[in-house]
């Protein structure tokens, strides 16, 4: 849900990587998608299946697909895997939400999942979009088509047709050009893995960069923990939940709070439930070029006994360009 802009006073410089490739894909070769967009439904997000069947077993930690929205925002949309039942999906095994950005057009986008999954080889897995409606359907035409389905209410049922979906598997949590990962999240008390990431380039003049979070509890309080070390090592806290650390130093932090509801839900005051994001606008300053920053989430588990119950993500290693 909501929050801030970053000041332009974050210096130093750090080694960051490309985008990791991804473990499994299709349709991914290119840019090319469909000019369609999806209905709105009066009754609320749409929720669309699609059935993938690895060949080797992948451990999935986040999911993207090649999509866009510019008429119902601001939104969110919500990516998830299923088991199968009976070629249908059958049960959520995990998933992530994100915040629709007009300004990212039609690109590759998506989210950490809270839980991660191990799909096996050989066996039938679904991967469900939840979109608020009027969205660029991700399908490549003429591309390589596999099983898809659609759900009205809590009914799903198999699409006639079969659909050229454009999607990634990744075997890494979401990183990109200039954007790294660093150390590792905790769960909560509910068991899911509350994750950063971001689906922006920290680029000169990138007004809508953002540090996106996913799989926390619904209308927590949370904060974006800002560090301007690259060589901080990751440090555990004395009153922090088993397995939680801080992986940046602290020279600012802004605070923000989880959302609450669907993906239609105005991300700026209701938000998507479990999903906080951070606006950290970089100016149109040349000087900014290789500015270096890192960034952690911590969000408030009410349900902890810990003396400092913070769930604590990954942490996002960035390089302005």
């Amino acid at each position: 849900m909501r929050v801030r802009p970053l000041l332009p006073f974050l210096l130093g410089l750090a080694t960051v990587s490309a985008q990791t490739p991804p473990c499994a894909s299709l349709n991914a070769q290119n840019n090319t998608v469909s000019t369609a967009v999806t209905a709105a439904s009066l009754t609320g997000p749409t929720a669309w299946g699609y059935q993938v069947t690895p060949s080797t077993p992948v451990a999935v930690l986040a999911l993207q697909i090649f999509t866009g929205n510019t008429s119902i925002t601001p939104g969110s949309m919500t990516l998830e895997v299923w088991s199968d039942a009976n070629n249908l999906p059958g049960t959520r095994l995990g998933g992530g939400t994100w915040r629709i950005w007009p300004s990212l057009g039609n690109s590759w986008q998506g989210a950490n999942l809270d839980t991660p999954v191990l799909l096996a080889a050989q066996t039938a897995y679904w991967l469900v979009w939840i979109e608020p409606g009027f969205s660029t359907v991700p399908h490549e035409p003429g591309g390589t088509t596999i099983p898809a389905a659609r759900r009205s209410g809590t009914t799903w049922s198999a699409l006639a047709a079969p659909a050229a979906l454009k999607y990634r598997i990744l075997c890494n949590r979401i990183d990109g050009a200039s954007v790294a990962n660093y150390g590792q999240p905790c769960g909560t008390t509910q068991g899911a893995l509350g994750t950063a990431f971001s689906n922006h380039e920290p680029k000169v003049g990138n007004a809508d960069f953002s540090i996106e979070g996913t799989g926390f509890s619904n209308g927590a309080a949370a904060a974006l923990l800002i560090g301007v070390n690259p060589n901080f090592v990751t440090t555990p806290v004395p009153g922090l939940p088993t397995g939680c650390a801080l992986h940046t130093d602290i020279l600012v932090n802004f605070v923000g709070k989880t959302g609450t509801g669907n993906q239609r839900a105005n991300v700026i005051t209701v938000g998507a439930a479990g999903h906080v994001w951070f606006q950290l606008g970089i100016p149109a300053s040349g000087s900014l070029v290789g500015t270096y920053l890192a960034t952690q989430i911590a969000v408030l588990d009410a349900s902890s006994t810990a003396a400092l119950p913070f769930v604590m993500t990954n942490a996002l290693r960035l390089k302005v360009y």
